[in-house]
């Protein structure tokens, strides 16, 4: 288990949405297409591959990988939505998922540092 493969393709992802607020053309835009494709194909990949990659408990990590993938799916959105409804800035929407993300990137560091978080079950 690499944790980089799963965590740096993250972080163009989370760059991006950081940018997005200043790019107004959609020219500009176009070009993170397919950065922003080829981060989150690398990124489904490498989380569903480490997932069911061991010996033992292939059914259960599925499915939490699946119920994570899940759950950020909603709550990423609408956290940066609440967020910008409260500020009244549409872009604070990118800002806030952006910062989730490095904060979720933290997060899988600090838990994969601990001895539980590096077992192989």
């Amino acid at each position: 288990y690499r944790q980089s493969a799963l965590s740096l393709p993250q972080v163009p992802l989370a760059l991006i949405a950081l940018a997005l607020p200043w790019i107004h053309s959609p020219l500009g835009i176009l070009p993170t297409a397919p950065v922003l494709g080829i981060g989150m194909g690398m990124s489904y990949f490498g989380s569903i591959f480490h997932s069911v990659a061991g010996e033992t408990h292939r059914g259960r990590n599925a499915g939490v990988h699946d119920a994570l993938l899940g759950v950020s799916s909603l709550a990423l959105p609408l956290v940066g939505g609440l967020v910008a409804g409260w500020t009244g800035r549409l872009a604070d929407t990118y800002i806030c998922t952006s910062l989730l993300v490095f904060a979720g990137l933290a997060l899988q560091g600090r838990l994969l540092r601990t001895p539980r978080g590096q077992g192989t079950g």
